[in-house]
């Protein structure tokens, strides 16, 4: 059985393979080991449980960052939420932010968008509280995606951009690397071509420096995208690398999407037999995992390829057979613009086979299609406002909070000692036991009388003057401030960090007071 320090030095272990991009199903495996081990610790040494329960909190964490990096969404919710339970009995906000982190990215995979904020901003608060960089960087990013996908990208922007500056900080390469990935991409949905180089160059040279994988085929793949428009011959080279990369780390959904978009750019440069030989091993993929979007989208692009008069294989059989294909399977999972296009293409096949009455039958069906997207679009226009709006509450909501944490912690710091503040702050429940302290307590003479004869404004200032010489004496002396009430006045020696001499030090500290109130 492994001792605590070397189930952290296994989770410390796992962490740093995980940045690397590498074996997200071997760190599942690990983290799964430690949770038995943690189990079986907790039933033979339940006095150390608030430790344990950490460790799992950690655990839990990092295997629900590897399903969330193979698109296990559902399954990283139910694991980021048994991660957050766990964090809060242990009272350890850390791992508390992390798990609301993991959600925020869940719901931002599920596109419900003002949920993946919410999330995401608990979590970035808790991470500015607590002063943990790791969790504000990440957390910025997140809702810095969010904002990307809500078109809103002065916003997506100013939070990639903070979070960039944060990681460069803290020297932590991957999530550099990351953010530069994310911010071509913005520049990339705003059609500037040579930012989004830009950027995903810069990305995929720190991602090759670290030597992490994941990184560098989404570096490659988005760099393929931007040349795709501006140069298909290095759109091809840059996709053939991303490919090569999601083919080691064993990723196929995104190994069939870059086949897939490795032929589209093959059949615009009228490379049709190459296009339809990646169209088709994408096929086979997306067949073998299922994902049926995927699947409809390529049998109608390759029925696109056998339906080019230019193309030698010209077919129009099986151009027609893949086109229905898609359309039957794009109407059983509801895919409107899988079937708007195909419709077209399907219309356009028929009138070149002076096949008339099929070829009006479908452009009606396309038509009508159109209509009713064109009506959608208008629908998801306005659902994107909404979105936009309710982000926008949760950002003032944020705010409101972060100015009541801000005053707490300034109130707690005038009252308490700060090393206690900052325990309370963390979450603590304090309940400190000293077998031996010196108290002192000390009020005005005559307070009551001089009281009946200042103004109240008057009062409180000679108030200030004498408790802030009083706090000072105290420091010096080594004494710690518990509270004041009224002209009352009492601190104590020896709670915090044993002097030699307790009595000693207030003794001294007493005589001080005593003097500067004389």
């Amino acid at each position: 059985m492994k001792t605590k320090e070397e189930l952290i030095e296994v989770l410390n272990q796992q962490d740093d393979k995980f940045r690397t991009g590498s074996d997200y199903g071997g760190i599942e495996q690990t983290c799964r080991m430690v949770l038995e081990e943690i189990e079986i610790v907790l039933f033979a040494q339940p006095e150390d449980t608030v430790a344990y329960l950490t460790l799992r909190a950690w655990a839990l964490n990092l295997i629900t960052s590897t399903l969330q990096a193979r698109g296990m969404t559902d399954e990283a919710i139910l694991c980021a939420e048994e991660a957050f339970e766990v964090a809060k009995e242990a009272q350890n906000r850390t791992e508390e932010a992390k798990a609301l982190g993991h959600k925020g990215l869940a719901y931002f995979h599920l596109s419900d968008y003002p949920r993946a904020l919410e999330f995401s901003q608990k979590a970035l608060l808790i991470g500015r509280e607590i002063g943990a960089k790791n969790i504000m960087a990440s957390n910025l990013g997140n809702i810095g995606s969010i904002y990307d996908y809500l078109a809103d990208y002065p916003k997506a922007l100013e939070y990639m951009e903070q979070s960039l500056d944060v990681y460069r900080e803290l020297g932590r390469k991957d999530g550099v690397s990351t953010n530069l990935i994310h911010i071509g991409g913005v520049y990339l949905s705003l059609s500037d071509n040579s930012r989004a180089l830009e950027y995903c160059k810069q990305a995929l040279s720190v991602a090759e420096e670290i030597g992490s994988k994941d990184l560098i085929a989404n570096a490659h793949g988005i760099i393929g995208g931007v040349y795709r428009r501006i140069d298909r011959p290095l759109a091809i080279e840059y996709l053939h690398k991303a490919l090569a990369y999601f083919e080691l780390l064993g990723n196929k959904s995104n190994i069939a999407t870059t086949l897939s978009n490795i032929g589209l750019v093959y059949v615009g440069m009228n490379e049709y037999s190459l296009g339809l030989e990646y169209y088709l091993k994408a096929l086979a993929i997306n067949s073998e995992i299922g994902d049926k979007s995927s699947i409809a989208v390529t049998l109608g692009n390759i029925g696109i390829v056998y339906s080019k008069i230019d193309y030698e294989g010209y077919d129009a059989e099986k151009a027609e057979e893949y086109m229905l294909q898609s359309l039957v399977l794009s109407e059983e999972i509801g895919a409107q613009e899988w079937l708007m296009l195909f419709s077209e293409n399907l219309a356009t096949l028929y009138e070149k086979e002076k096949r008339w009455e099929e070829s009006q039958m479908y452009f009606k069906k396309f038509h009508n299609l159109d209509k009713q997207l064109r009506g959608e679009e208008a629908v998801k226009a306005a659902q994107l406002m909404e979105q936009r709006r309710q982000a926008t509450e949760r950002e003032k909501a944020l705010e409101v909070e972060r100015a009541e944490a801000s005053a707490t912690k300034k109130l707690l710091h005038n009252t308490l000692p700060p090393e206690i503040a900052d325990r309370i702050l963390s979450g603590e429940k304090i309940a400190d036991y000293h077998q031996n302290v010196s108290v002192l307590f000390a009020d005005i003479v005559g307070f009551t009388q001089l009281s009946s004869k200042l103004p109240p404004r008057e009062l409180i200032d000679i108030l200030d003057i004498v408790f802030t010489r009083f706090d000072t004496i105290c420091k010096k002396h080594g004494l710690e401030k518990i509270k004041t009430i009224g002209d009352a006045y009492m601190a104590v020696c020896g709670a915090l960090w044993p002097p030699r001499s307790r009595s000693a030090y207030s003794t001294c500290c007493t005589r001080n007071v005593g003097r500067f109130h004389n």
